[in-house]
């Protein structure tokens, strides 16, 4: 996958690195106050603290979303399939899922991107189904479809500013080709003018000469 020109400033890794904590903050945070809250909630040390260690590992990974897009989406889909796998509460450990899907379509290389994005949320969907098949209550079995609906939703936001950004890059080169051709043009006058007006001069010189000639003859 070729790499874009400007997505490693240091600004805009700085931007990710920061995106990556908030998102680890938030994925562990909101899932700690769910269990503290609900308390029979599996907890997140269960299993040698897998599920702080999936939500830390998820979050973190968005830190390369760029320039990595489709290793950091699999890493963080296989992340969650594990998490919920392993019957860990459901809080907001799933914002992963969707910023690693936005950036896997807006950073990705269009259509084999938008393959991958596809695969991915239906190989996460029969997983999520699957690992929600005794939740309860039943009504909870929402929050399934919602993290669906949401990852197809943010695949299809990264697709839509993927392709506005190549059709301004697009537009941008266009602009510069017509600036070029009306260069050339401007120069490929000016050359036809100057040749005219040397032709005119070389005219006009042979001419003198050929009186100053006669006129010698005489």
């Amino acid at each position: 996958m070729k790499r874009r020109a400007g997505s490693f400033s240091p600004r805009v890794v700085a931007q990710d690195v920061a995106l990556a904590l908030f998102i680890t903050v938030m994925q562990v945070q909101g899932t700690v106050a769910r269990v503290a809250a609900e308390g029979a909630l599996r907890p997140l040390s269960d299993v040698g603290n897998l599920g702080f260690a999936l939500l830390v590992v998820s979050g973190l990974a968005l830190a390369v979303r760029r320039r990595w897009p489709v290793a950091v989406f699999v890493t963080v889909a296989l992340a969650s399939l594990v998490y919920y796998g392993f019957d860990f509460p459901d809080g907001p450990g799933w914002l992963a899922v969707f910023f690693s899907l936005y950036s896997l379509a807006a950073y990705g290389d269009g259509r084999r991107s938008l393959a991958i994005a596809g695969a991915g949320i239906a190989v996460l969907a029969v997983g999520w189904l699957v690992a929600g098949a005794d939740v309860e209550p039943r009504a909870a079995i929402g929050w399934v479809f919602f993290r669906i609906g949401a990852a197809v939703m943010s695949a299809a936001l990264g697709e839509s500013v993927r392709s506005r950004r190549v059709i301004a890059v697009e537009a941008q080169k266009r602009a510069e080709l017509a600036e070029r051709t009306r260069e050339e043009e401007a120069r490929a006058r000016v050359d036809a003018e100057r040749l005219r007006i040397a032709r005119e001069v070389h005219d006009t010189v042979a001419h003198a000469i050929a009186i100053i000639n006669v006129q010698a003859g005489v």
